[in-house]
């Protein structure tokens, strides 16, 4: 089952929302639809912008409001002196995703590339219980699939990591999405930029890895 966490930031709940990509959508998969509350965000996100492009060239990208999925790899949390507030740091490997869900015999229905553009940082604050940071540590050994949208910069102080100071984001259990189904990149021109037909990624590459039968595939 898909489990939402939600994140209170000042008086406004916000969480995560995906962007439709490019794919080819069998008769079992659907395009993602965000929800209603989703649709002012979804309209917001630049969706060009990656990893990649923050270590690149971050005096140009940095502010750029996007949208990263990521394997949760990491979670830091500390507490603010003389708050409530927890500051948590979450690390995740970013992999790229057409968007596309896949409802078959397969327990998946996230088909993500094994590809991606490595790991970025998604930091936030939010009022911590004891059970809140129980349940997004257990989230690491889960292997859960992140879904943050934030506000991109570069860390000089974190080994140059591209990070996102977070609005809010959705993790998937690890049931729910698999690697090796589909392998694709994101097509970017001669210099390095992201090609995008109506503020949507093409993606390249496209390989078919294996059939998804029923049960996990991992």
């Amino acid at each position: 089952m898909k489990h939402i966490l939600k994140f209170i930031c000042g008086i406004s709940i916000i969480i995560l929302f995906g962007c439709t990509g490019k794919g080819g959508v069998l008769p079992s998969s659907k395009p993602y639809q965000p929800e209603e509350w989703e649709k002012s965000m979804y309209q917001r996100i630049d969706r060009t912008v990656f990893p990649s492009d923050i270590k690149k060239d971050h005096k140009k990208f940095q502010g750029k409001f996007v949208h990263w999925l990521g394997i949760i790899k990491q979670v830091d949390i500390k507490k603010k002196s003389n708050s409530d507030t927890c500051i948590i740091n979450v690390t995740a490997d970013q992999k790229y995703w057409d968007y596309i869900e896949d409802y078959s015999i397969q327990d998946e229905h996230i088909f993500l590339s094994p590809k991606g553009e490595g790991l970025f940082i998604y930091n936030f604050e939010f009022p911590m219980t004891a059970d809140n940071e129980k349940n997004l540590k257990a989230e690491v050994a889960n292997k859960s699939l992140g879904m943050f949208y934030g506000y991109v910069y570069l860390d000089s102080l974190n080994n140059n990591m591209p990070t996102l100071i977070g609005a809010g984001f959705k993790i998937y259990d690890y049931r729910e999405y698999t690697t090796a189904i589909f392998s694709y990149d994101v097509e970017r021109d001669n210099n390095g930029n992201v090609v995008s037909l109506n503020g949507v990624p093409e993606l390249a590459n496209f390989q078919k890895l294996r059939v998804a039968n029923k049960g996990q595939n991992k």
